[in-house]
């Protein structure tokens, strides 16, 4: 789609089907269903707020 507009952009994976796979040299780096992604994201802020001060100065 970039390459339509004149745009450079890296590949950085492929989603077949509902699976997202970002691969870097080869090598299967990230490997997750589009709806475990998006319960990941959605929940991101909640958990990070939930954590103890402690464990985040680790």
């Amino acid at each position: 789609m970039a390459v339509e507009y004149g745009l450079f952009a890296d590949v950085l994976g492929e989603t077949k089907s509902d699976r997202v796979e970002i691969t870097l040299g080869g090598k299967v780096m990230v490997s997750a269903t589009v709806a475990e992604l998006r319960e990941a994201y959605e929940s991101a802020l909640e958990k990070a707020l939930r954590t103890e001060p402690s464990a985040a100065a680790d």
